[in-house]
């Protein structure tokens, strides 16, 4: 069994980054979607919903594209196609 022991510090600092939600993407998806120009989501949770989340956006019209820890997202006035959306 291996022990740790933590000392008391006046100061405590660095990084952390919070694992991404799946709730909030898909907000963050829906709200850049509908907004002008370019958003950036910055590490977004990507998983099978968040993907259908943005092709149904860009059925509707907006644009994305994904680089490293971002999706980048231009909304656009979104119009309804005539074919089902995968939601």
């Amino acid at each position: 069994m291996t022990t740790i022991h933590v000392q008391q510090t006046p100061h405590l600092f660095g990084t952390l980054q919070a694992p991404g939600s799946k709730s909030y993407t898909h907000r963050a998806i829906i709200a850049a979607a509908l907004s002008r120009g370019w958003s950036e989501l910055r590490y977004p949770l990507i998983c099978d919903d968040t993907w259908v989340t943005l092709e149904a956006c860009q059925d509707l019209g907006a644009r994305f594209k994904k680089e490293k820890n971002s999706i980048w997202i231009q909304g656009s006035q979104l119009i309804a196609p005539n074919e089902p959306i995968d939601c």
